[in-house]
């Protein structure tokens, strides 16, 4: 992991190519803070992005959020091209860049049982420890699931979810 500027960066050093060098990758982190909790002028959404610049074979982003927070808001899924090595911040406010994607986010509900990830074994569980550590009830948490195969590179994912306007 390397560290700066606000950001975590992880990097796979010395890996083989193909086959022999396929691994799975779980990252996760909690975010508080991130965003404000109602709309502002300068701020509607809040974004979760993950940036593909090495070939994967699948990108599953989940977006696990209280319920009280976000409710009702549907998240949607973008993907940004990076190719033109544009600061990320340029990158994703300009439209030109996006690519077309097919894939959706799917509403999977709450609880542990909204978690289960085929492709990825006992993800549930590692979920559920990491909640378990800090206190949290998962039956309370809500999950949007945005899952893309094979995503072009380099590029930004995004699962972009609107923010609530205040209520007077």
């Amino acid at each position: 992991m390397v560290a700066g500027d606000g950001d975590c960066h992880y990097e796979f050093m010395d890996r083989t190519v193909g086959n022999a060098g396929m691994s799975t990758c779980v990252l996760g982190s909690a975010v508080r803070g991130a965003a404000p909790r109602f709309r502002e002028t300068h701020n509607d959404n809040v974004e979760l992005v993950v940036r593909a610049n090495m070939p994967s074979e699948r990108i599953m982003l989940d977006q696990i959020v209280h319920k009280d927070l976000l409710a009702g808001a549907s998240p949607e899924l973008a993907v940004y091209s990076e190719l033109t090595g544009e600061t990320p911040s340029l990158a994703l406010s300009d439209l030109r860049q996006e690519v077309p994607v097919f894939e959706s986010v799917a509403a999977l509900g709450h609880g542990p049982a909204a978690l289960h990830a085929p492709s990825i074994p006992r993800y549930t569980q590692i979920i559920q420890y990491a909640a378990g550590r800090m206190g949290w009830d998962l039956r309370d948490f809500v999950v949007h699931r945005a899952e893309l195969m094979y995503p072009p590179i380099p590029s930004a994912v995004v699962l972009s979810t609107p923010l609530p306007e205040r209520q007077s």
